[in-house]
């Protein structure tokens, strides 16, 4: 299911960007939390991990119809401020490293220049196991900014 009303990828930056306006009439709203209306953390993370998903597609297996991946691990995840009905929650991405079928990624959530989210996390394709995919090795490849 995808979160995100819009993603946008830079390969060339190893970046990505998802856009996610928070309506007042979102179901998730309801039990999170009536009285006080927040989007959730996980929902924060998963625009992230569109994102990454997204960009990892876009730098290393353009034209593969059938790439999918999965959220392998959560190193951080920080919530810093709350994103309230109305507004518009972006999740940037930057690609950190490639190893073995999985990526690794740094995002931060935004709201009108204001950090509401940091994470790290790790992708692994879903069609990894025992299978080496262009853009991918048995090094890892670390990525300086």
């Amino acid at each position: 299911m995808k979160w995100a009303d819009e993603i946008s990828v830079d390969p060339a930056k190893w970046m990505a960007e998802a856009r996610l306006h928070v309506s007042g009439e979102a179901d998730y709203l309801a039990d999170h939390f009536p009285a006080w209306p927040t989007l959730p953390g996980a929902l924060m993370l998963e625009a992230a991990a569109q994102a990454a998903s997204a960009l990892w597609r876009a730098l290393c297996h353009e034209g593969e119809r059938a790439f999918s991946s999965y959220l392998e691990r959560i190193e951080q995840l920080r919530i810093t401020r709350r994103v309230e009905p109305g507004e518009t929650f972006i999740a940037r991405v930057i690609l950190k490293g490639l190893s073995d079928g999985a990526a690794d990624f740094e995002a931060q959530g935004m709201v009108a220049n204001e950090r509401c989210m940091r994470a790290r996390f790790r992708l692994r394709d879903a069609a990894s196991e025992g299978v080496q995919r262009r853009g991918d090795s048995n090094r890892s490849i670390e990525v300086q900014r």
